[in-house]
């Protein structure tokens, strides 16, 4: 047996061990050393497509595991083909087998054979060079690192959570279930880059220097100083070669590059466009439309920072909260009004009832400005909420009002307010009222829609999702802008507000129960034992003030003036 035959027996051997799962460090680093050799590098790609091939004739007789961990938002998986791309190798046969491509992509060799341009081994080679091939790609010149988390849940591909500080590997896959990741990138010139993933998202570490958007919405600010960065999508890569800012949008059947600052080059990948480079420049997008991971149409559009929740800071909308607006709230005669207009960790009632402040438990964080402050949930290591110690309404309720104003820092799905009994069933509360955002993608088991708000009024106190009758809106909630909600009950009929105007109404026969705690941040509130409370549970992560509950359903009129003294310049709001 030839030297090369054993060698290429030993290729084979390892990235089946690999793809089954069972290779081990020192075999790793082989095949690395074995992919040095052209020749193999030709053989471990050949074999991967294969692979792939026989992954698909598989997919006839049952469903892979992975798919599920790689499937677009939304459940919907990508369609069979054989694989051209990494993009399709991951998709096809999971992390194992995408981990030997993983290998591959970072030797020039099989860089070439295996995935040589985003548009694929089929695509054809445009006549001249692309615009964006008149740099190469540069390798990071340190290791890439996470510096920041916000209410984050990841869909580890690793062997340990990522953490805040700590290098990442090249290679490595992060999948982002919720919240905001920002990561930091360096080039051989020294140049940074700041890089925010929004989950739900999923980016891929290349070897080569590259970084991929896998699926998910991801915003950048680069300063490469006569480097470059470069990222990659299935629908074609995206080169920096001068100081931008910039978001991606990748979904199943659109992605949308958007220059926010600067200009980007986009070379589309496999479809109906040509392969040269395209100019993407201030202010402006570009849509790609995908059918079946092929580009099939694209247009340009305006860009939208508004799209991005990490583009925009919780700072830059601002109301006003002062004394007239408290006077016109006072002016409703609440039961309970909760400004969280002070940093303290008892925020007082304002309201009629005697008792019924808030006490925090866990951790939250305010932001001062001014003379008032604002409390915002989610920006803490650990869980933190409010809590009543006294139970409101005394007796059960026909009519209530309870209204506030809220600035989601990202579309979760949360509890901003919430009632619940006296008791825990088990280890949580049950509860007659929540006020809840929908996340990104829509809650199954709750039946909220993504980015809706859902007003449930429940009767008797229960945990089960099939109990009570919800409002659900029409519209979704913006995030970073400040929103106000008001949800009334008058008699029989329930109903919904976002910004003074009604975005859903139900029927409900049954009263509010009485003795109820109040919890702001979270379903249920933090008990301080050792159980399943101490946790953060659907926890709302933002800023909230100016709390109020009534025992009566107020006027669509009272919510209106509300919206004028907060925003003077409010549009649209009459008395009619």
């Amino acid at each position: 047996m030839s030297e090369s035959t054993r060698s290429e027996q030993r290729l084979r051997a390892i990235i089946l061990k690999i793809s089954a799962g069972d290779a081990s460090s020192a075999e790793s680093r082989e095949l690395s050393k074995l992919f040095e050799s052209p020749a193999n590098a030709a053989h471990g790609s050949e074999l991967l497509d294969q692979m792939a091939a026989l992954s698909d004739a598989e997919r006839s007789k049952s469903t892979l595991a992975s798919e599920t961990q790689f499937a677009t938002p939304g459940g919907a998986s990508c369609r069979p083909r054989r694989a051209g791309t990494w993009w399709d190798c991951a998709s096809r046969y999971g992390w194992q087998a995408a981990a030997a491509a993983v290998l591959i992509v970072s030797h020039w060799a099989v860089a070439q054979l295996a995935i040589g341009t985003v548009a694929g081994a089929n695509s054809s080679s445009p006549s001249g060079p692309p615009l964006a091939a008149s740099h190469s790609a540069s390798a990071f010149a340190a290791t890439p690192q996470l510096v920041g988390m916000t209410a984050c849940v990841w869909e580890s591909e690793t062997t340990a959570e990522p953490a805040v500080g700590n290098s990442l590997r090249l290679g490595e896959v992060l999948t982002l279930l919720e919240g905001i990741a920002e990561l930091d990138f360096e080039n051989a010139q020294g140049g940074s880059m700041r890089v925010r993933i929004e989950g739900p998202a999923s980016v891929f570490l290349r070897a080569d220097g590259k970084i991929g958007v896998r699926h998910g919405t991801v915003t950048a600010d680069a300063r490469p100083k006569g480097g470059e960065f470069s990222l990659e999508t299935p629908a074609g890569a995206i080169q920096v070669l001068a100081d931008a800012s910039f978001g991606i949008r990748a979904t199943e059947d659109s992605h949308e590059i958007h220059a926010f600052d600067g200009e980007l080059i986009v070379t589309p990948g496999r479809g109906t466009l040509s392969t040269e480079g395209m100019r993407v420049s201030r202010g402006n997008a570009l849509r790609l439309q995908l059918r079946f991971k092929e580009i099939v149409g694209a247009e340009h559009i305006a860009a939208s920072p508004a799209a991005f929740a990490s583009s925009r800071s919780m700072l830059s909308d601002r109301v006003r909260f002062g004394k007239a607006y408290q006077d016109i709230v006072l002016r409703s005669e609440p039961v309970v009004y909760l400004r969280f207009a002070q940093a303290s960790r008892v925020v007082p009632n304002l309201g009629s009832a005697e008792g019924l402040d808030l006490h925090q438990v866990g951790e939250v964080h305010w932001r001062t400005a001014t003379d008032q402050a604002t409390v915002e949930f989610g920006l803490n290591p650990n869980p933190g909420c409010f809590v009543s110690q006294d139970y409101w309404p005394n007796e059960p309720l026909g009519s209530y009002s309870i209204e506030f104003w809220m600035k989601p820092s990202q579309y979760r799905n949360g509890s901003l307010v919430s009632l619940v009994g006296k008791d825990p069933q088990g280890t949580m509360y049950p509860h007659g009222l929540l006020v809840e955002l929908g996340g990104p993608v829509v809650s199954a088991d709750r039946g909220v829609p993504s980015s809706a708000i859902r007003f449930l009024h429940r009767n008797p106190l229960s945990l089960r999702g099939d109990v009570g009758t919800s409002c659900i809106s029409s519209s979704n909630y913006r995030v970073r802008q400040w929103q106000h909600i008001a949800v009334t009950k008058d008699g029989q009929k329930m109903t919904l507000y976002l910004d003074g105007k009604v975005m859903a109404e139900a029927h409900e026969l049954r009263n509010l129960p009485g003795q109820l705690r109040l919890v702001v941040g979270q379903i249920y509130p933090l008990d301080g034992s050792e159980n399943y409370n101490t946790k953060g549970i659907r926890p709302y992560i933002g800023q909230v003030r100016e709390l109020a509950a009534y025992e009566r359903p107020l006027e669509a009129s009272e919510i209106r003036a509300r919206l004028r003294s907060a925003r003077p310049d409010t549009k649209g709001l009459t008395e009619t």
